[in-house]
């Protein structure tokens, strides 16, 4: 899974590269969901324009 990140408005923008978010990679994502919380990221915006 591909995944970028930037800070915008005192949010984190979690944009998803892959065209598709599915079981095969669900434990992937929100595994970073997690991390991105653990290292203090409280607010996100995800960024699912690529995805089908």
């Amino acid at each position: 899974m591909r995944i970028t990140t930037r800070q915008q408005s005192g949010a984190m923008v979690v944009s998803i590269e892959n065209e598709r978010l599915d079981a095969n990679i669900a434990a992937d994502f929100k595994s970073a969901m997690r991390g991105f919380i653990t290292n203090g990221n409280l607010y996100f915006v995800l960024d699912l324009h690529r995805v089908n």
